[in-house]
């Protein structure tokens, strides 16, 4: 059976339960790194048009076959994806990336294969430019702007143990277009929150909606949960917040992003209220995906002022989750981001998940390959983590 292969980004649980949750039936799966999954390919799916669906995937590929380890300097130049290229009747560029958890290839390994591959073609009479770069392996960034997937293509080498598994890229991430969604916004407030659009993909994800369901964020600060939502197809979009700058700015950024992208009318309701004095319809909200308040953006180094933030965050959660039992239909899930504020002497985290169970949820459950839970998001030199908790409320 042929195999397809996902490269990952650092936060790699939450990444993984990304694609068990919308990836459906995947079978074979092998994670040779932390940050690449190999499976066996399912031939229904269009995995160019997924990875455009999902925020934690950088890459998607196929592989096209599996060799020794000490066999690669050796396989690779004459693999048959590289033969096939040389059919081409313009300039090929192409490029190679290596991934292992120990060794791989080194910079120098890379070059001598560009070159040995480089001179081939020039000796069959075909042009071709081998892509360097300081990074390795190969970015979405350097992919896309030297036109490795229309000019030619880029060569993957996933290190396993003993073995290596030899593929090429499909597609790769739309950095521009998550930039454009994060930094073209006309209003973007540190105050109001500022979760990436990436991360607003995957915790959507995560609720494995449909476009029909209604969708819910209650402390929506910018809108970019909605704003993601929305560009995914999703009929239904409730947001709501006690800020009432939180609403405007929702309301012009979502404006914006209907224009921009022109995209088509959807159901939207925005409501300026504290989440815990909601007053809507039981059984209404088919999901609540949200990043609430996760405390003040300058966190006091004091153990009894941290003691106390978490402890007002606590109560604000619970409450909140006493109010999202009434509104969400059974069997609906809430996708939460709760704060982590990591120190030398010891890690700040709620301490209310046995309270939200006792309230009729449960906690979402994954296969072992996902790895460890909670899921967690974190950005290098961060001290606040993020970590995102999957709810099911309970049928009655």
């Amino acid at each position: 059976m042929s195999k397809i292969f996902f490269i990952i980004g650092n936060n790699t649980g939450l990444c993984r339960a990304e694609i068990f949750s919308q990836i459906k039936h995947l079978s074979g799966i092998n994670t040779p790194t932390d940050t690449s999954i190999i499976a066996n390919k399912i031939d229904t799916y269009d995995y160019c048009k997924i990875l455009n669906k999902l925020g934690g995937t950088i890459k998607i590929g196929h592989i096209l076959s599996t060799v020794s380890s000490n066999q690669v300097l050796k396989k690779l130049p004459q693999h048959e994806f590289l033969q096939q290229l040389l059919k081409n009747d313009k300039r090929v560029v192409f490029g190679i990336s290596s991934y292992a958890t120990k060794g791989g290839l080194n910079f120098k390994q890379i070059k001598d294969i560009g070159l040995n591959i480089k001179n081939s073609y020039r000796a069959a009479g075909q042009s071709a430019r081998w892509v360097s770069s300081k990074e390795n392996p190969l970015s979405s960034v350097v992919v896309t702007r030297n036109g490795l997937l229309k000019k030619g293509g880029e060569i993957v080498v996933i290190f396993d143990d003993k073995q290596a598994h030899l593929g090429h890229t499909l597609a790769v991430q739309d950095y521009q277009a998550y930039s454009s969604r994060d930094f073209g916004r006309p209003t973007r407030d540190m105050k109001q929150g500022m979760l990436p659009p990436k991360l607003a993909q995957i915790l959507i994800n995560l609720a494995q909606l449909k476009t029909c369901d209604t969708i819910m964020d209650p402390f929506c600060g910018g809108g970019t949960i909605l704003q993601e939502a929305w560009l995914m197809g999703i009929t239904n979009l409730i947001g709501s917040d006690i800020n009432p700058q939180a609403i405007k700015s929702t309301k012009s950024n979502l404006a914006w992003m209907r224009k921009s992208l022109n995209l088509g009318l959807k159901n939207l309701r925005l409501i300026n209220r504290d989440v815990r004095q909601l007053n809507m319809s039981h059984n209404s909200v088919t999901a609540i995906v949200t990043e609430p308040y996760l405390g003040p953006t300058d966190l006091p180094r004091r153990s009894n002022e941290l003691n106390k933030i978490f402890l007002d965050l606590d109560k604000l959660y619970l409450n909140s989750f006493k109010v999202f039992k009434k509104i969400l239909r059974q069997d609906g899930r809430v996708v939460i981001v709760f704060p982590r504020y990591v120190t030398k002497r010891k890690d700040y985290r709620v301490n209310i998940i046995n309270n939200i169970l006792k309230l009729g949820f449960e906690l979402a459950s994954y296969p072992n390959w996902v790895g460890q839970l909670p899921l967690v998001y974190k950005r290098p030199g961060q001290g606040i983590a993020r970590e995102i908790y999957v709810f099911h409320k309970k049928s009655s």
